[in-house]
Parts: C-alpha cells; sequence; structure tokens
C-alpha cells in the first residue's frame, strides 16, 4: 500500500511540474535573488543618523546698545527698525544748539589765531608780502584778508619810522660835514693868526704897531684856538650821535622782530588751548551724532518722533551685529540631546531662501546647554550653537546675505547606521514592547 502511495505522489508531482510554466520558475528566481541582494546591499550600505531642530541665526557677537551721551532733544531719525546698518554711519541726531554755536565760535577763533600767525611768521622771516593760502575756507578767509591788511600796515609803520631814524642819521652826518668843514677854516685861520701875531711882536717891540692891534691879534688867535678845540669835542659828539643813530635803525628792527616773537608766542599758547576746548566741544557735538559702532541690523529703535526728549545715558538703539562669522542657535529635543558633541558636522538651511537653489551652509557644533530650557508654549529642549564654516554668504555671487534673526533647520551629523539597522529598527522596538501588557 505504501508503495502505491509513494508512486500516486510522484505522478502528482510530476503532474504539477508540467503545469507550471518555465517563465515563473524564473520569475520566482529573480525575485528570491532581488530579496537576497537587497539584504545584503542593506547591511552594508550606511547612511548618515541625523539630528533636526529649529533654530534661529545670530552674531557671534553680543548685541550693541547705543546709548545718548548727551542729553538733548531728537533732531533727526535716519534708520527704522530692520535697517541695514554700516559702522560709522549716524543714526539718530540730538539737537544741542549750545554746542553748535560753542563750537563754531571755537573754530573762528582757531581760523583767525591761524591766520595771525601765519602773518607773523612771514613777518620774522622777513617777507616783503603776506598772500592768502589758496585752500583758505569760508571761515579762514576773512581773517586771512583782516591779516594782509595788519601785515601792510605794520610794513608801512616800520618803513616810516625806519625812514625817519635814516633821516636823522643824514642829519647828523650833514652836521659833521659842516662841523669838519668850519673846523678846517678856523685851522687854517689859527695858522694865518699866529704866524701874522708873530711877525708883528717884532714890530710892537720896536713901536710900530700900537698895543691895541696887538691885543686884537692875540684875541682873534686865542678865540681860533676856541673854535679848534670846541670842534675836537663837536666832533666826538656828531660821531657819537651818528653811530646812535644807527645803532637806533638796528634797534627798531630788532623791536620790530621781538615783538612778533612775542605776538608768535602768545598766539600758538592761544592756539594750543583753543584747539583742545576745540577737541573737547567737537567731541560734544559728536556725542549728539549717535553713530553704529558696528556692522548690524537695528533690532529696537526706543524713539519714534521728532521732538522728543532724551536724557543722558538712554538707549536709544539696539543693533545686532553682523560679521564675518555668524553662529546659528537651535533648539534640540532631550531625546535626541544623547549623541550630539562640540566637533560634529552640521548642515543649516536658511529657511528664507530655497536650499535647492541658493544652497545650504557647513557648520560646526560649537557648544551645548548645560540643562534644559522650557519655551512659552512649555517645550523643553536644549541649546546648542553652531559656528558656520562659509560665513554670511550663500551663494555670494547672486548677493544672498544672511542677517541675524533669520530662522534656520539644523542638521546635526550624530553618526552613520546601515538601512538594514534603520529598517530593522521599527521590528525591534515592537519585539521589545510585546507581550508585556500587565493585562
Amino acid at each position: 500500500m505504501a508503495r502505491e502511495e509513494l508512486k500516486f505522489a510522484a505522478d502528482a508531482n510530476a503532474a504539477i511540474e508540467r503545469n507550471i510554466p518555465r517563465g515563473a520558475w524564473m520569475v520566482l528566481f529573480v525575485i528570491v535573488t532581488l530579496l537576497v541582494v537587497f539584504g545584503l546591499w542593506a547591511a552594508i550600505a550606511q547612511v548618515d543618523q541625523i539630528t533636526r531642530g529649529q533654530g534661529r541665526v545670530i552674531s557671534s557677537r553680543n548685541t550693541q546698545v547705543v546709548e545718548s551721551l548727551e542729553p538733548g532733544i531728537v533732531a533727526e531719525i535716519r534708520v527704522a527698525e530692520g535697517d541695514l546698518v554700516e559702522k560709522g554711519q549716524i543714526l539718530i541726531k540730538i539737537d544741542d544748539t549750545e554746542s553748535n554755536s560753542r563750537l563754531g565760535e571755537l573754530r573762528r577763533q582757531k581760523a583767525a589765531l591761524v591766520a595771525e600767525l601765519a602773518r607773523l611768521s612771514a613777518q620774522a622771516d622777513g617777507a616783503d608780502a603776506f598772500e592768502i593760502p589758496e585752500d583758505s575756507d569760508a571761515i579762514a578767509l576773512p581773517f586771512y584778508q583782516d591779516q594782509v591788511a595788519v601785515f601792510l600796515a605794520d610794513r608801512q609803520n616800520l618803513h616810516e619810522q625806519l625812514l625817519l631814524r635814516r633821516r636823522q642819521l643824514q642829519q647828523r652826518e650833514q652836521s659833521l660835514l659842516e662841523a669838519h668843514a668850519t673846523a678846517k677854516k678856523n685851522a687854517d685861520g689859527l695858522v694865518l693868526a699866529e704866524k701874522e701875531f708873530s711877525l708883528n711882536q717884532e714890530l710892537h717891540k720896536r713901536k710900530a704897531i700900537p698895543e691895541i692891534e696887538m691885543l686884537r691879534m692875540e684875541r682873534q688867535v686865542v678865540s681860533l684856538r676856541g673854535d679848534v678845540e670846541i670842534w675836537k669835542t663837536t666832533r666826538e659828539r656828531l660821531l657819537a650821535e651818528i653811530e646812535e643813530a644807527k645803532t637806533q635803525i638796528d634797534v627798531d628792527r630788532a623791536s620790530f622782530l621781538a615783538d612778533v616773537h612775542r605776538r608768535i608766542s602768545k598766539a600758538s599758547s592761544d592756539l594750543a588751548i583753543v584747539e583742545q576746548a576745540l577737541l573737547e566741544a567737537e567731541n560734544k557735538v559728536g556725542r549728539t551724532e549717535m553713530r553704529s559702532p558696528v556692522d548690524g541690523v537695528i533690532n529696537r529703535l526706543s524713539v519714534s518722533s521728532l521732538g522728543e526728549v532724551v536724557q543722558a545715558g538712554a538707549s536709544i538703539v539696539e543693533i545686532v551685529p553682523i560679521d564675518d562669522k555668524l553662529q546659528i542657535e537651535a533648539r534640540i529635543s532631550p531625546q535626541d540631546i544623547a549623541f550630539i558633541r562640540p566637533g560634529l558636522p552640521a548642515k543649516i538651511r536658511i529657511s528664507a531662501y530655497d536650499y535647492t537653489k541658493y544652497g545650504t551652509l557647513s557648520g560646526v557644533v560649537d557648544r551645548i546647554g548645560a540643562d534644559t530650557l522650557t519655551n512659552e508654549n512649555r517645550e523643553t529642549f536644549y541649546r546648542i550653537i553652531v559656528n558656520t564654516e562659509s560665513g554670511g554668504d550663500v551663494q555670494s555671487d547672486r548677493g544672498i546675505k544672511i542677517i541675524p534673526g533669520m530662522t534656520a533647520l539644523v542638521e546635526v551629523k550624530t553618526g552613520e547606521r546601515s538601512i538594514l539597522e534603520y529598517l530593522m529598527k521599527p521590528v525591534l522596538k515592537i519585539r521589545d514592547m510585546a507581550f508585556r501588557d500587565p493585562r
């Protein structure tokens, strides 16, 4: 009986094999082969393990607060919240009429002293003319014109004074010449008078000439001798007066130059004082111009209309800096934080730009919060900071800029795993959780 059953089974299998097409066997073989190949590939192929978190762009530097250093009234508001500003750009101007008036007065004082010093320097150098510099501005020009007039007046006064001294010198020299001629005449007359007196003495002894005539001749000799002696004294006096006149000319020149140098010293001292006061006034006026300390974005503006009163030390503008090193502040769920550590690579997708068109930013995890934080929705998260490696440009040739405040999706690569592990993970979870219900 068993032998007949075996024969029947063999005949049945043969009938089945004859009824199944050959193509079906080939399909079955291909399917089995593909399943085996897929299983091997899934066990070998590796994919990245990614932890995602929402974040926003922040600056690597702290937010800058611009304060009003001087009290006053808002005169100009040149920016609005959200505006991009450059370092040194004027944001707000405070009206300070008194300081501006003081600054203008000091600038005029400086221009006057600079012009005076230029004129005095020309006089000290003995210049024949004083010209207005070509680069004189509107403030300095009137003062240079005044100094040109002073230069001409001083030169004329000195010229007239020296001319008077030269005339006095010429008069004394002329007096000396006249006195010398008179003295020569007297000297020649004395020689003749003495000779005449000597010759007439013999005649007087012989009573040929009366006594009175001899007295007259003697008186003439004495008079001429006196005139000769007077000439000697007069000559010394006139020579001394000539030297005095020459010296007085030099004294007048020296006195003029001494007065010029004294004025230079005083003007230089006054200029130093004015420049110091001007620097302080410029700083004070400059403090009424609130300028951006960094390149950045206006985050908050405390004033909104002209005429508002601000106090010294009041915070007026808040600026978020923009620099070459932007950072991303991301929120990571506590269940995903275990494998995140500093130094892990990350990809950042800026929400404002289509990453398929503009690309992504590369970054590195810089630091991780020490504890969880809770937001207004009572969601718990860890705060991580990611440093960008490609700066603030995504495809900078298109002019795309990234600024603080933009939202982003951060993908941190925490490791790798095979596709098979990925596919088996739900199965393993079900296996671990199965048949554990207490009911």
